[in-house]
């Protein structure tokens, strides 16, 4: 609302007399100017204008303090109207400014004092910010304001807010939540200038992306990248036989883009570099594999009634169909005690050649086949009996060109390797200590990780032993990092070639870490909760986007693995 006034500034000359006709006017004294009021207004903050009423005989001149503030004459000759007008002020503070009248070297000053808009602060975005443990640092929330803001309280507890860049932004410190959670934040503000109180509730994710199933009883038990990585194939288990499924899943928008029904249990999943199909293999009762062994403990997966496979299923990912079903038949080499062997891993070269990895129910690492799909998937038997070269998993290199495996352990752990030109495994003898003198390679492997650039593995054993070992020529050992490996997952960063660069997701206690193996030490850790669960499948990485894809029982997490790197390099 604007206000109107009418001020008039009497200018007058003050004569002492006057003489005869003939007597010569007198010089001026005192003032020339004069105010008939308070010379002050005062205004909100609305743009608006005031005039003021000039009477004087003599030439005058009028100037303003402040670009918002304007008068509408400048100059002039005797009595005249000026109008005197304001901007809004859309600043966040009270203003003033002045305008000077001038007369024969005389000043008077009008000082125009205007109000700011008074309103509530508004969130105008906040983020997750992860503190490196490494160094000390809790994780926090950085909240964003429109107005300089002052934070009267705010929940969760973990300490007074952070204020920086004229208080617009600010930082709270959250204590140890972390990857995977939805962190709610109850916060109390109001304006550094005002008292008007907001009271707010923002909800933080720690992560970029997630994909939940949606049917009460369906669960994952294993994951793999497309070729292209653009999206990822789920083994998803069902109580119900006939809602047994694998799912395709957008890493872009987190939609399913095809769902195959599959006539069994899935477990194993593996993309064929050779010819793009998708090959599932079922569940059978094989406590060897790390997917089945997350599953431990969850009372409401029922595995009492769970069907054996003789056969597994190749799924073309385009048509989103089984193409067909491959049966396994016994062989004269099966274990005398364990004649029912089932299909359970399986690992292809680029050029079609495969090993498809055996199990009993109750046993491990029984019996192994070779695969070629360049010959139509025909399967052959290896020649050697269970007793011999007794894979327990298998893994393909870095670029398609061998696979790996690791025998059933027994007193030291080895590697061995096979491919089309050389099917005969070769064994990689491990050191019985590595880079340490305080562990030894013999024991549990608990997982294996092949790097993305050579022929090397990242290896986890048990106790606690993290190193990598380089396979190609004379085998070669990083120092040993010492620290708990039991019911971790690991993958290898694809974008840092200059060193090697491991995540590690660990499920028991509950930990994310970026280790430099090139040094041997971990630069990043944050404590993350990933599902309702914190059942960790597996773990991707894609670097086309720099992120990592965790799978668990409920779902798919995508993380920013760009953001804990700058973490590692600030």
């Amino acid at each position: 609302m604007k206000k109107y006034l009418c001020l008039f500034l009497f200018l007058g000359l003050l004569f002492l007399g006057c003489s005869d006709d003939h007597e010569e006017k007198r010089q001026p004294t005192g003032d020339l100017i004069k105010l008939s009021i308070i010379p002050t207004i005062s205004t909100n903050y609305e743009a608006g204008i005031q005039y003021l009423g000039v009477i004087t005989d003599l030439p005058w001149r009028a100037s303003t303090s402040a670009d918002w503030l304007s008068v509408s004459s400048a100059s002039g000759t005797g009595s005249s109207k000026v109008g005197v007008s304001w901007k809004e002020n859309k600043t966040l503070e009270d203003r003033q400014a002045k305008v000077v009248f001038s007369v024969n070297g005389m000043e008077t000053t009008l000082t125009v004092t205007q109000g700011h808009k008074v309103e509530a602060s508004h969130i105008v975005s906040f983020r997750p910010i992860l503190g490196n443990q490494a160094r000390n640092e809790v994780d926090s929330v950085e909240v964003i304001f429109n107005k300089p803001t002052k934070v009267i309280g705010h929940t969760p507890p973990g300490g007074n807010g952070r204020m920086f860049d004229e208080g617009l932004r600010w930082q709270l410190p959250i204590g140890k939540w972390g990857l995977g959670d939805d962190v709610e934040v109850r916060m109390s503000f109001k304006p550094l200038n005002d008292s008007i109180v907001s009271r707010d509730t923002i909800t933080v994710p720690f992560y970029e992306k997630k994909f939940l199933l949606t049917e009460p009883d369906d669960a994952i038990r294993n994951s793999a990248l497309s070729l292209d990585k653009k999206s990822i194939w789920v083994a998803v288990t069902n109580k119900l036989a006939d809602k047994n499924k694998v799912m395709q899943i957008s890493l872009d928008d987190m939609t399913v883009m095809k769902s195959v029904k599959m006539p069994f249990d899935p477990q194993f999943l593996c993309v064929n570099p050779y010819n793009g199909l998708l090959y599932v293999l079922p569940y059978n009762g094989n406590f060897s594999t790390s997917a089945k062994d997350n599953f431990s403990g969850l009372g409401y997966l029922d595995y009492s009634n769970t069907g054996h496979s003789h056969y597994f299923c190749v799924v073309d990912p385009e048509q989103g169909k089984i193409l067909k079903t491959i049966d396994i038949e016994p062989s004269l080499t099966a274990h005398p005690q364990y004649p029912e062997i089932y299909p359970d891993e399986i690992a292809f070269t680029k050029d079609g050649f495969g090993i498809l990895r055996l199990v009993s129910v109750s046993a491990t690492g029984l019996e192994w086949r070779y695969i070629d799909s360049a010959d139509g998937d025909k399967i052959t038997l290896s020649g050697y009996d269970w007793s011999e070269h007794e894979f327990e998993r298998l893994y393909s290199n870095y670029d398609y060109s061998r696979i790996y495996a690791n025998p059933y352990p027994r007193q030291s752990t080895s590697l061995e390797w096979v491919n089309r030109q050389h099917p005969v495994p070769t064994v990689i003898t491990l050191h019985n200590k590595f880079n340490s003198d305080e562990y030894y390679a013999g024991g549990y492997l608990a997982y294996l990780s092949m790097s993305p650039f050579a022929n090397k593995a990242f290896i986890c054993t048990n106790p606690a032993c993290q190193v990598v070992v380089g396979l190609d020529g004379a085998v070669t050992y990083s120092k040993v990092i010492i620290e708990e490996t039991r019911g971790s997952m690991n993958v290898w960063d694809e974008l840092v070639q200059d060193k090697d660069y491991v995540y590690k997701i660990h499920n028991m206690g509950a930990f994310l870490e970026l280790l430099d193996m090139t040094k041997s030490e971990v630069v990043f850790a944050s404590s993350h909760h990933i599902g309702d669960w914190n059942q960790l499948m597996n773990c991707h990485f894609l670097p086309t986007t720099d992120q990592l894809v965790l799978t668990e029982v409920q779902g798919i997490w995508i993380y920013n693995a760009a953001a804990i790197k700058n973490e590692v390099k600030r």
